[in-house]
């Protein structure tokens, strides 16, 4: 079995390329965000996911997210047919590394997801039927990579035999059937 994380800023098109690629590759697909936020609200959908979160380290640890994400999944992960899985919502690489060893997922690969500024931005307004400024918007980005999204990018970028970065341009379809290509490679393997 193979795990693909797919990673990147909001509206980079983590989801939208995790569910072509699962339709093209018959694998399965987890967001880890979802998850995280169906179990936030069965315990208390009064609060921010963030605070919640934040509430439940303090409590339970700094891997309390990821914990509760394996707890839900690991039923689905343990049945699956599939030898390919897709991971996405994943914003720190402590995440990723404690899901890995909860698992023993000795097989797996980061796709770290970049996109220009106003491409990323176009994309989150649309996602989101809103309109913000330039300054509200590198305000969202900033709080990703706090959260540790750029220790995962510098992460990628020493660990080339098993992660790469893939740039989405305005036509994502040029991103899938990249992605799809270097996914292919790896499974030869």
């Amino acid at each position: 079995m193979k795990v693909f994380y797919i990673v990147g800023h909001h509206a980079v098109g983590k989801t939208y390329l995790a569910e072509q690629l699962t339709v093209k590759l018959n694998a399965v697909y987890f967001d880890c965000s979802t998850f995280i936020k169906l179990a936030k609200n069965k315990v208390n959908p009064n609060i921010s996911t963030t605070e919640w979160i934040k509430a439940g380290k303090k409590q339970f640890g700094k891997n309390f997210a990821s914990d509760m994400f394996c707890e839900m999944v690991e039923p689905f992960i343990k049945n699956t047919k599939s030898q390919i899985i897709f991971i996405t919502g994943c914003r720190a690489l402590n995440s990723i590394k404690n899901i890995n060893k909860h698992f023993h997922f000795d097989n797996f690969y980061i796709l770290f997801l970049q996109a220009d500024f106003y491409l990323l931005k176009a994309s989150y307004e649309t996602r989101g039927n809103i309109k913000i400024s330039d300054k509200e918007f590198k305000k969202t980005l900033h709080e990703e990579v706090k959260r540790g999204l750029n220790k995962i990018g510098k992460y990628v970028n020493r660990h080339t035999a098993f992660c790469s970065n893939f740039t989405r341009q305005e036509n994502g379809h040029l991103i899938i059937n990249e992605v799809e290509n270097y996914i292919n490679l790896k499974l030869i393997k």
